[in-house]
């Protein structure tokens, strides 16, 4: 994890920054793009881990300077794997950036944005997470891109879901408003900002965060009628779109899973593969 930037995530990660909050009957892992085949390799080096195969297909989509990572939920692409004598299945996620945590800041909710590298555990939303709370990731698409339900099996394990921060607060946080960013869909945040916990557990600079620096705000309701903002993520600083002729943006790829007799698209398949 430490030599390729790989990092655990989903429930798993959430048992332990919050012990006994769940039971995670499998594991998610992700890493930088470009990383991936080095992760599989290292999983397949234990015999009991068989690689479970996984028709896809590679699909090209616009990055655009409003979308930023919002391709493919900054997924790039999904390994699985199954380790025989458990039966527990390990699902790899190849981020679409050289950050592993651009998938994690498109979640359903706040609650489940938590990750162990190989030096730290690290909460993103600590002060709601650790009372059981969470915020909406909300998107125009949310039941699209998600899988049937997720809101209600947090809730019957325990956990508040706002799907509106102002249900919180009535001021969204700005620099002189004194709401906490850790509390606030509206926030801009960044991945190394002082309202994440990290507790290290190797020898490393106090507070490193996983590199490089991430921004991002999450998705949130604008308006009362149907005004629904989805979240925004990018690299901190990132003024790449300033340096491009090109209107449109620039293309990027990702790999689908796609159906071995009709060699089409399955999404079901796919948005189940995301915590």
């Amino acid at each position: 994890m430490s030599e390729t930037g790989t990092i655990l995530s989903g429930s798993a990660a959430l048992k332990i920054a919050v012990p006994g909050s769940c039971n995670p009957t499998d594991l998610n892992m992700y890493c930088p793009k470009g990383t991936a085949k080095t992760v599989a390799q290292y999983f397949l080096e234990n015999p009991d881990i068989r690689r479970v195969p996984l028709p896809v297909k590679k699909v090209g989509a616009e990055r655009t300077p409003f979308s930023k990572f919002d391709v493919n939920r900054g997924v790039r692409k999904i390994y699985l794997f199954h380790h025989t004598i458990t039966g527990k299945v390990i699902t790899l996620c190849e981020s679409i950036a050289e950050s592993p945590l651009v998938p994690l800041l498109f979640f359903h909710a706040s609650f489940v944005m938590n990750y162990v590298s190989g030096h730290d555990v690290v909460c993103l939303y600590s002060a709601l997470t650790e009372n059981y709370s969470g915020l909406s990731n909300l998107h125009p698409e949310f039941t699209l891109i998600h899988k049937p339900g997720q809101n209600r099996k947090w809730i019957s394990r325990g956990f508040d879901v706002h799907a509106d921060c102002s249900y919180l607060h009535s001021i969204h946080a700005t620099v002189l408003s004194g709401v906490e960013k850790g509390a606030c869909q509206w926030a801009s945040r960044r991945s190394d900002d002082r309202w994440i916990a990290r507790v290290s557990f190797q020898v490393c600079p106090v507070g490193s965060p996983v590199s490089p620096i991430i921004s991002w705000q999450l998705g949130r309701r604008v308006t009362e009628k149907n005004g629904i903002m989805p979240g925004v993520v990018q690299v901190a600083g990132d003024k790449w779109y300033m340096n491009t002729f090109r209107p449109g943006g620039v293309w990027v790829e990702y790999y689908a899973p796609v159906d071995r007799r009709s060699g089409k698209v399955v999404s079901a398949w796919w948005k189940r593969s995301f915590p």
